[in-house]
């Protein structure tokens, strides 16, 4: 199976630690740009437009597969649909 990743800007409701009440997922992204494969696919799902605007920038820039769909409007449909692509891909 191809691996693909699925990521939100805004990480503080997730957090583990205090330092990770600072992070997001723009924090990941160097990283992501030089650690996973250029063909995996990523979707970003944000309620946040011009942060998720960014982040496909940069992945993008770094030569990746990127799709944003804001997340109040990512259904269940949407999202498998994207999966079949992926597996597809």
């Amino acid at each position: 199976m191809k691996a693909s990743g699925v990521l939100d800007h805004d990480l503080t409701d997730s957090a583990i630690t205090e330092a990770d009440h600072d992070l997001s997922s723009t924090d990941l992204l160097p990283l992501l740009a030089t650690g996973l494969r250029r063909w995996t696919p990523v979707l970003i799902h944000s309620h946040n437009p011009g942060k998720a605007t960014n982040m496909h920038r940069f992945l993008e820039t770094a030569g990746m597969e990127v799709t944003v769909n804001r997340l109040a409007s990512l259904t269940k449909a949407i999202f498998e649909d994207w999966l079949l692509e992926v597996r597809a891909s």
